[in-house]
């Protein structure tokens, strides 16, 4: 088995058409998760350190850690299913309270690219012209020296972009051209698309600042299949055949594989589907619960339908089954490494721009909350200096990759205004002390979690609606269209926002444009584990008054269901706003 899948991820350089996938059943795919897990090798520590290491950094889309086979939270999610996951976290380190700062795709994928915070890198309105992407400056994100590609680009790396980077994903891409950001990018345009056709392809040594595009054949696409994640596995493998084969002692890589698994429509390769057959959204304490304490736009949401309930099953095993590509796209990297012998000089990182949840707080499907499902992802890595089956439970984030990677790199720190802070001491302690270190050591006990309602639309009337990108498989099982609410699918127009009591709407709002902006700061230290957050109307695109507040006592509400913030006393409500401000106001070294 192990042939014939690295086949579908490894092809020769000289793949062609005709190439095909081999398709696994179910019981083939427990087969080879056995054979895989059987495979995994442990780290050591003790190897010299190279000046200039490689970087793998893996960034899934919408993956969170607390929604698995289980009806209550779980530590890792959909990492459960994925074996070659699993080894990295077992092959080196594990961050159990990793968090981002934006939980949606645009600005977390800026603030990793960037070490900045949302409000570091906010536009002001949704009219901010290109450079706004969900309110965030993603300019930022290519920029030659300060910005994650540019400055391993300026370091003498040969820099890889394969996948999603931002959702302005073209400008993302051609600003990393014309600035000379990345030496070589291969990606899809239509990231959305699961089995979209054109690709960006860029290649420094060769085409100087123009790229040109790539339309995949239909009929006889390379490699066989025009699934998305397999495409980004075989076409990031054949650049890392050619660098390496010039020269692998010398020239260090970086290389960002950005799959669009598990967002919706997460749909799975052809060869997958049929997978984790058992599996349904968990019904967790929280989920489809009422919740008259909270902010508006959840207060009002009705009860889930078991007609809901069908879509939200069938997303969850898409879901998982989207990311059984992503496994493999993993094992031909690191094996590819292995077999260069250059693995064991190669840090690689899986992480996640967000979490998610699906009918938690009767939330049907989506993100945009600062709540546990949504602010927390996993987060693994691998390499030189970090022992095997490391678990570390600092509060760190997206915002702090940048500076860790360039620590662990042995990078100078990059130009400019960073606000987060490297970890790299913490992973890696016998390569560093604290007068060694690059970068500012600040250790936090708070992480600050911001979000600018993406659903204006000009007149307050931008509330999202539930709305699943239904795949064929979700459609075959459920019937019909997606839910609009209780009573079925319904026109959006026919939506009632206007309502104010306790699950009183006729739809499942997912997230509004008048209610849903908010600030958060959440606390993990010896004596409080808990958050506290605002949620801020918006008037024109602006963020404005502070509307209402909610505290968690999470060590005892681990499903953030009952809102403690009137039983503060004042000095407590005092003392959490001011905190949150300074947070939320920070800016580089200022930054808690």
């Amino acid at each position: 088995f192990l042939y014939f899948i690295a086949k579908v991820i490894q092809p020769s350089c000289n793949a062609t058409q005709e190439e095909t996938p081999f398709t696994m059943s179910s019981s083939q795919y427990s087969l080879l998760a056995s054979a895989l897990c059987a495979t995994c090798v442990t780290a050591h520590a003790s190897e010299p350190r190279r000046q200039k290491p490689n970087v793998v950094f893996v960034l899934t889309d919408d993956q969170d850690t607390r929604l698995g086979d289980s009806q209550n939270y779980t530590k890792w999610g959909a990492v459960d299913g994925l074996p070659i996951a699993q080894r990295i976290r077992d092959r080196g380190a594990a961050m159990t309270n990793f968090f981002v700062n934006t939980p949606i795709c645009c600005p977390s994928r800026t603030e990793f690219f960037t070490g900045r915070y949302f409000h570091n890198l906010k536009v002001p309105t949704s009219l901010g012209g290109d450079q706004a992407c969900m309110f965030a400056n993603v300019t930022f994100a290519s920029d030659p020296l300060s910005g994650l590609f540019g400055a391993f680009t300026a370091n003498g790396y040969q820099t890889g972009v394969f996948g999603k980077t931002t959702n302005s994903q073209t400008e993302t891409l051609e600003s990393l051209v014309t600035r000379k950001a990345a030496t070589y990018i291969d990606s899809p345009i239509d990231y959305n698309n699961f089995n979209g056709l054109p690709y960006f392809r860029f290649n420094a040594s060769t085409d100087e600042k123009k790229w040109h595009q790539e339309v995949l054949d239909p009929k006889h696409p390379r490699f066989g299949t025009t699934y998305q994640t397999t495409q980004l596995g075989n076409r990031s493998l054949i650049w890392l055949d050619q660098i390496l084969q010039k020269d692998p002692d010398n020239t260090p890589f970086f290389m960002y594989l950005g799959p669009h698994a598990p967002h919706i429509p997460a749909v799975p390769a052809p060869w997958y589907e049929d997978a984790f057959p058992e599996l349904d959204a968990p019904h967790t304490p929280n989920y489809n619960v009422s919740s008259p304490d909270k902010v508006h736009h959840m207060r009002i949401n009705p009860p889930i339908s078991k007609d809901m309930e069908c879509w939200e099953n069938q997303h969850m095993r898409d879901r998982w089954r989207s990311l059984l590509s992503v496994d493999d796209m993993i094992e031909g990297t690191t094996k590819a490494l292995d077999e260069k012998g250059v693995l064991k000089d190669s840090y690689i990182v899986y992480t996640s721009d967000h979490g998610y949840h699906l009918g938690q707080w009767r939330l049907v499907d989506a993100k945009m909350h600062p709540y546990e499902t949504d602010i927390r992802v996993p987060f693994f890595i691998q390499g030189p200096g970090i022992a095997a089956k490391s678990v570390f439970p600092q509060v760190v984030g997206n915002t702090d990759l940048l500076p860790t990677l360039m620590e662990l790199a042995g990078l100078p720190a990059v130009p400019g205004e960073v606000d987060g802070v490297s970890f790299a001491s913490v992973l890696a302690p016998s390569f560093f002390t604290v007068s060694e270190s690059t970068q500012p050591q600040r250790r936090r006990q708070s992480w600050l979690n911001e979000y600018h309602s993406v659903e204006y639309d000009g007149n307050m009337l931008g509330n999202y609606f539930n709305s699943v990108w239904a795949t064929k498989e979700s459609k075959a099982a459920c019937g019909g269209r997606t839910p609009t609410g209780p009573a079925g699918y319904f026109p959006k127009s026919h939506c009632d926002f206007n309502v104010t009591g306790t699950g009183q709407s006729n739809c499942y709002v997912v997230n509004s444009a008048a209610t849903g902006s908010f600030k958060a700061l959440r606390t993990i230290n010896a004596t409080h584990d808990t958050q506290y957050i605002e949620w801020h109307v918006q008037v024109d695109g602006i963020v404005g008054n502070l509307i209402h507040r909610e505290y968690y006592d999470i060590s005892t509400d681990l499903y953030q269901i009952n809102n403690l913030y009137d039983q503060l006393s004042s000095m407590q409500q005092g003392a959490l706003a001011s905190e949150l401000h300074v947070y939320s106001t920070c800016r580089g070294s200022t930054c808690p």
